[in-house]
């Protein structure tokens, strides 16, 4: 029940920071030439929202089989596993204009995303105990 509460209290949450954000976005994200960066961008600004819906259709209450919220879980760690690695690699972008461009740095951050990545998928691919 708490755990419920949380979940809509978070996206409740959400939801305000994205209307409050959203004229920012449209000025700078939209209304200009779309490159891969803004890309991404958009996509790790949507993704929760993606990842949302299944959430909600899981916790809250009614008529659901077992296959559904097997489908419903299954759906939902792929698109977290899909929000962190854009949000890692938003990261590395962020670090990589910090210091300037450098390829060095970038190689190193894409490094530690690529790593990341790789444990997370080995983890939610592993069996649970």
């Amino acid at each position: 029940m708490v755990g419920n509460k949380l979940c809509i209290f978070c996206c409740t949450l959400w939801i305000a920071d994205y209307i409050d954000t959203l004229p920012a976005e449209i000025h700078t994200i939209w209304s200009k030439k779309q490159t891969g960066t803004s890309f991404l961008f958009i996509f790790n600004r949507y993704i929760f929202l993606i990842q949302w819906v299944p959430d909600l259709v899981y916790t809250l209450p009614g008529p659901s089989t077992d296959n559904i919220c097997n489908i419903l879980i299954k759906l939902q760690k792929y698109l977290g596993l899909a929000a962190l690695l854009s949000t890692n690699a938003l990261f590395s972008l962020r670090v990589y204009a910090i210091y300037g461009g450098s390829r060095v740095i970038l190689a190193i951050s894409a490094l530690f995303l690529l790593s990341r990545l790789s444990i997370d998928i080995l983890v939610s691919i592993s069996p649970a105990p």
